[in-house]
């Protein structure tokens, strides 16, 4: 089967509409990764990846190649172009999105390593904003990020883009009250 061949149903389509909406995120438990780099990063993790979508046009670039490869599963859907650019969370698409499940968020540790900083990030709003956060906390070496409420989710498409893969790699605990931060902290004093 080549990739041109592999059409996916107008139920799958509106299911991936709906992941750009927290709603729909909620409601499927999956979000979506857009570009190479970012579904990249994806193949890279331990997540599980539900569906591939690419754009004929990315289809049959020389950067898909290596990259679908890497796919341990059935051949990705292909849509056409315009059809891509529809379902894409972008103004510009790069033409693979990935359906990925949404982890199950870890529990604070009993004990951290001193020499790596943890990062509070307290009601950050603007997605890429934590996005960027997130990715700058796993370039300084952070064991982990831990959001207060009132955090863009972590799992809108601009946050996941402007984490570059970071969010994938880096534990990362959202909704903790300042109250349970501080908590934590102290307990990690004693």
């Amino acid at each position: 089967m080549t990739l041109s061949d592999n059409r996916p149903s107008k139920n799958l389509v509106k299911r991936i509409r709906s992941l750009q909406s927290k709603k729909g995120r909620l409601e499927h438990g999956t979000f979506l990764a857009e570009g190479p780099n970012v579904v990249r990063e994806v193949l890279r993790s331990d997540l599980a990846l539900e569906t591939l979508l690419v754009s004929e046009s990315f289809a049959g670039s020389p950067e898909a190649k290596p990259l679908l490869g890497g796919v341990r599963r059935e051949a990705p859907f292909t849509l056409p172009d315009r059809e891509f650019e529809k379902v894409s969370p972008s103004r510009t698409p790069q033409g693979i999105l990935a359906e990925v499940w949404i982890p199950n968020p870890p529990t604070l540790p009993e004990a951290v390593e001193a020499s790596h900083p943890i990062v509070i990030l307290e009601e950050i709003q603007d997605p890429g904003n934590v996005g960027t956060a997130i990715r700058s906390a796993s370039a300084l070496g952070a064991q982990r990020v831990v959001l207060t409420p009132g955090c863009a989710d972590l799992w809108n498409p601009k946050t996941v883009r402007s984490s570059a893969g970071a969010s994938f790699n880096l534990p990362l605990h959202p909704d903790r009250s300042i109250e349970e931060i501080l908590e934590w902290l102290r307990s990690l004093e004693a």
